[in-house]
């Protein structure tokens, strides 16, 4: 079943009196009625076998009608527009005009799903530095997910989360934007277990919360736009949106509680499904036990990205390696050949880093890739001004209002050991 055909399976149409007038002439004394029902009945023998019920609703003075898939409503419609009879054939158009006002009104375009993905997925290239003209799902490494079933991975762990809430915790440049991309891109995979939702990329900084309005604004999120705002907040309402919100830290308005349309976009948001991702920092001090937990009811989950080992990082330099080898852009098969001789082992042990993330990764690659003398860094401050340029280009990619904490930390205790210990 398609997304429109659930949707309109949810959201049954309804003729009004005045569309009934239109058809079956004035509807006021009670015969008037009596007579509609006998032609709904008759009608029905022509439809139900179709999958289309219409159902006379006298107490609300209206006709549902109920059906079980888009293809079995239009072959009603085509059935009724093939009749001689002036009833069949407007009762015809009248469906088909009503469908099609259903179809726009409750679905959110599926070009929003691919725009999103679009996006995301160039923001993300931009993190390669050197290869970022490879295609980023040729790069990708599934990660194992801590804690789970044995061959589990963080998509899948993801995945089996949905549809409810999940929180996702990770330090800084760990992969959690990137599990969110994952989660887009293998949408379809998704499709019949979620029913009618609609995935929607999130980033925490762009939600707006006016204490004059109910909930945030979505005009500012990345494809959207005014139209689009109208349907998402509908299907908010209804919830019909799986919502990948990144970042919460980077936003802290988000919860700020005593803002009441802080409160009421959670509320609605539990009708929804959530993935939210954050750092660990942030959800000790601020979420562990909070009011969010309280909205979502105890259906919140957790799942921790877990440090990257050298069998991810294997993977990392061997993808980035085969990627560039077969790219038609002329630096980057000599780059691949640097790629080859770079030892994740020889690089954790000459820098020492406190936190070596996918992030840390691929500053390693840039690095190596860089310098066409193939060499390791001439000492660890010349490592560490290589890594601080990368990781402040990754925080201007993503567009935060500061640069991460977390990581600023670390390289500022790294250096300061070396220099003072």
């Amino acid at each position: 079943m398609t997304q429109i055909e659930a949707a309109l399976k949810e959201f049954n149409l309804v003729l009004e009196r005045k569309d009934l007038e239109e058809i079956f002439s004035r509807l006021g004394a009670e015969r008037d009625w009596h007579r509609l029902a006998e032609r709904v009945s008759q009608l029905n023998k022509l439809c139900r076998p179709m999958g289309v019920d219409l159902i006379l609703r006298r107490d609300k003075r209206d006709l549902r009608v109920c059906f079980a898939s888009l293809e079995g409503l239009h072959s009603a419609i085509r059935a009724l527009a093939e009749r001689r009879g002036y009833i069949q054939k407007s009762f015809a158009a009248a469906l088909q005009s009503k469908s099609a006002f259903v179809i726009d009104r409750r679905c959110v375009p599926p070009k929003l799903l691919e725009t999103q993905r679009t996006l995301l997925k160039e923001m993300l290239a931009r993190d390669l530095g050197a290869f970022g003209r490879l295609d980023i799902d040729s790069v990708l490494v599934e990660v194992p997910a801590a804690g789970q079933a044995k061959g589990a991975t963080l998509f899948s762990a993801a995945a089996a989360a949905l549809p409810g809430c999940l929180l996702v915790t990770g330090e800084g440049g760990s992969g959690k934007t990137t599990l969110l991309y994952t989660l887009l891109s293998r949408w379809n995979s998704l499709g019949r277990k979620l029913g009618s939702r609609t995935p929607v990329y999130l980033p925490a900084k762009h939600l707006h919360f006016d204490w004059g309005r109910p909930c945030a604004t979505w005009e500012a999120i990345p494809g959207v736009d005014a139209h689009m705002a109208e349907r998402l907040a509908e299907a908010f309402e209804d919830g019909r949106l799986v919502l990948l919100i990144d970042g919460i830290n980077e936003n802290p308005a988000c919860t700020d509680f005593a803002n009441p349309a802080v409160q009421a976009f959670w509320r609605t948001a539990a009708k929804n499904s959530c993935v939210i991702t954050l750092l660990p920092g942030y959800y000790h001090a601020n979420l562990k036990i909070g009011p969010l937990e309280a909205i979502f009811r105890g259906k919140m989950k957790r799942l921790e990205v877990p440090a990257w080992g050298n069998p991810q990082y294997r993977a990392l330099f061997e993808n980035l390696s085969i990627a560039a080898g077969g790219s038609r852009q002329s630096s980057l098969p000599s780059l691949a050949g640097y790629l080859n001789k770079l030892s994740v082992e020889e690089w954790q042990k000459s820098s020492s880093l406190i936190r070596f993330t996918p992030l840390t990764g691929l500053a390693c690659a840039n690095f190596f890739a860089s310098n066409q003398a193939m060499r390791l860094p001439k000492n660890e401050y010349e490592l560490m001004e290589h890594m601080t340029s990368f990781h402040l280009r990754h925080e201007s990619i993503k567009g935060t209002s500061s640069f991460s904490l977390d990581t600023a930390l670390g390289l500022l205790m790294k250096l300061a050991w070396r220099a003072y210990a």
